[in-house]
This record gives structure tokens, sequence and C-alpha cells, in this order.
């Protein structure tokens, strides 16, 4: 697993599913890279198959589709989505943005960067400078 996303493929690549974790009862985790530089091709529709390993009690396993529980932007050294597996409709990035996931993926790097800036500009007054210039060197790094 992570070589590659989604992890697992089936379907003729058409279907794709991608595995995470977390060791307490959050049901929330960081995901996968924005720009999604190791995404198969063809995939159409990506599902995250989630386990949930608290200590003393029996694992829970939940899935839905990727971008159902993307819920915001962790900068870690890329840009990363914050997974929440409890996100309700209506609050993912996507819906936070504007512009739907499988639209977004159709975009060149370079604008997914700019939807995020201008996202954490207008909603994100506190966010640490290192941040936004995590991001700016990022699209320098692109150019």
């Amino acid at each position: 697993f992570g070589q590659k996303f989604p992890d697992i493929t089936f379907e003729k690549d058409v279907y794709g599913v991608e595995v995470k974790f977390s060791k307490d009862k959050n049901l929330q985790t960081i995901g996968n890279s924005v720009l999604e530089g190791t995404r198969r091709e063809g995939i159409d529709e990506i599902y995250i198959l989630f386990g949930s390993f608290v200590k003393g009690q029996e694992p829970k396993f939940l899935w839905r589709k990727y971008e159902e529980c993307c819920v915001d932007i962790a900068v870690t050294h890329y840009p990363r989505y914050k997974i929440n597996m409890n996100a309700r409709r209506g609050e993912s990035i996507f819906d936070k943005i504007g512009v739907a996931y499988k639209e977004l993926r159709k975009l060149e790097q370079e604008e997914i960067l700019d939807i995020f800036r201008k996202y954490y500009r207008r909603n994100r007054a506190s966010v640490k400078n290192f941040q936004i210039s995590l991001l700016r060197r990022m699209s320098m790094e692109l150019r």
C-alpha cells in the first residue's frame, strides 16, 4: 500500500480503494496530496476503507466515497486532504471551494494550487505564514 493512489484497483482499473486507519476514536487522518502525483490513470471512482483500531475495543471499519470525506487541507511537506469519515453531506473541501472533485482533477497543478491558495486567504485568516509560503514554494517548483 501507499506507492500509488489509490492503494487497490479493480474492475479493469475503473474503481479504486484507498486504505486509511486511525488508532483513536476520531475517524480522522491525513490523506493524499491535493496534486495526486501518484494517482493511477483511468480510475473513475475512489472509495476509502477506513479502519479504527482503538486499544481494548473491537476494530471498526467504514467506507465512503473519497470526495465525501475530504473536509479540509493540511499543509505538511505538500498540501494534503484532511479525511473525516464522519463528515456530513455538503461539508467536503470540494463543497467549500465550489469545485467538484472530478472537475478539480482535470485542472493543471498550478490551477489546483491557486484554488487552494484563494480558499486559505478567504477562510483561514489565521493560517500561519509558513503554510502560505509553502504553497508559494510548491508553485515555484512546478514551473
